[in-house]
């Protein structure tokens, strides 16, 4: 019996070596491979999502780059503006020295032509251009006597000072805005502001302007300064002691910076918000101009905002005016965002996120697709097996021919049938 089974089982091993390949072969597919297959759309995903972001990170860097372009030139604009304004002003002073130096003694008359004529190309910060005169305090009645000779009968010098010299504004145009400065003791102040520049001027020879003070405007004062020029006696000496002895007098232009600087803040279109600070300490007492009227950028709030490192783009300028070093701070405003592209980098950023999960969507259903049609595979193949079983042991005569009716396969029963064998 042993034996007899044996025999069967290389028979029927025999007859299933016998059914084409084609027929008794299985799908040779393995549980990885569908695995692999159903994690598809996800490794799609997670590739568009890391290239979106790796895009939207390299757009907004080039972005800030753009944006901090676009932020030097505004501000080398706003310095042109603020060096054209004091430019305007300093040439005045000029003008007003070499008419004073062609004359020995200048008429009322004759400085009020020049400040009219020269008027139109003010800018609107500079209140007035005048002169003051240098003079023992025990010389100041015969300095009144010959002002008012020269055209000013009404005119009298400020005397509550007790320094042995007094600097004294003996000419200031226009009038109107200024009546109160004429007469004025500069060396007086209790500050020594202007006296200061005033000394300052007058040994380097170049125009010096004062620190932060209240400059006259009419029946009140407001924050600014004066420019001082000095103007010597015959052709300007060299050395500070001889300047000092060759000293005849100053013109001076007094400046008012809230109405000065405004113009600067035009020039930047609103673009960015600024604030103009005395030295190098930004605080209230040295404010000198603030775009907004909102003191925002001295120390504290300054030192906030570089700690955030983040939102507006800031500067710090340095910036030599006359003898002082101003600080000009600059922020970017609400107004130089919309000019710039912003809304792109997250635009590029949704768009891909969004493509990245579509993209995974499709590949989800074509490998849906694909199971399903290898599950029809698998159930087809599955009866082409038993079809091939049948076949193999039917008692019947069974062939397979191709196209051509070349025989590629034959039963036992054919076999049996018509004698030849498979080979044959």
């Amino acid at each position: 019996d042993a034996g007899l089974t044996a025999k069967c089982g290389v028979a029927n091993e025999e007859k299933r070596d016998s059914i084409p390949r084609t027929l008794m072969s299985g799908p040779d597919r393995k549980p990885s491979s569908h695995r692999r297959s159903r994690a598809l759309p996800w490794l799609v995903c997670a590739t568009g999502v890391f290239v979106s972001v790796l895009v939207w990170q390299a757009t907004r860097s080039e972005l800030r780059r753009q944006d901090e372009a676009r932020f030097e030139r505004l501000q080398e604009r706003v310095l042109a503006a603020v060096n054209l304004r004091f430019q305007a002003a300093a040439q005045a002073l000029y003008a007003g020295r070499a008419l004073i130096e062609s004359h020995s003694e200048l008429p009322a008359a004759q400085w009020t032509a020049l400040v009219e004529t020269m008027a139109r190309f003010f800018d609107r910060g500079v209140v007035g251009l005048g002169i003051v005169q240098r003079v023992d305090r025990a010389e100041l009645d015969t300095l009144e006597a010959q002002v008012r000779a020269m055209g000013q009968p009404e005119f009298q010098a400020e005397r509550r000072g007790d320094a042995a010299v007094a600097y004294v504004v003996t000419h200031i145009e226009p009038v109107a805005t200024n009546r109160n400065a004429l007469g004025l003791d500069l060396a007086a102040s209790p500050t020594g502001r202007r006296r200061a520049a005033a000394d300052e001027a007058m040994r380097t020879g170049r125009p010096v302007i004062t620190q932060r003070l209240e400059v006259i405007t009419g029946d009140s004062s407001a924050v600014g300064g004066l420019l001082f020029l000095p103007v010597y006696v015959g052709v300007e000496p060299a050395g500070e002691a001889a300047r000092t002895r060759a000293l005849r007098e100053w013109v001076y232009a007094s400046l008012r910076f809230d109405l000065l600087l405004r113009g600067v803040a035009e020039v930047a279109e609103g673009q960015v918000d600024f604030e103009a600070f005395d030295s190098g300490v930004a605080s209230a007492d040295t404010l000198l101009f603030d775009a907004d009227g909102k003191l925002k950028f001295d120390e504290t709030h300054w030192q906030r905002m570089a700690a955030a490192n983040a939102g507006p783009l800031t500067a710090t300028l340095t910036v030599p005016i006359y003898g002082r070093t101003w600080v000009l701070r600059l922020r970017t405003s609400p107004a130089f965002d919309a000019g710039g592209n912003d809304w792109l980098a997250p635009t590029l950023l949704g768009g891909g996120v969004f493509m990245s999960f579509l993209s995974a969507g499709f590949t989800w259903l074509l490998v849906g697709a694909r199971a399903r049609a290898l599950a029809l595979a698998d159930r087809m193949t599955a009866d082409l097996r038993r079809l091939a079983l049948v076949a193999s042991r039917t008692a019947s005569s069974v062939v397979l021919t191709d196209a051509d009716w070349r025989i590629e396969w034959g039963n036992e029963s054919f076999t049996r049938l018509f004698g030849f064998t498979p080979d044959e």
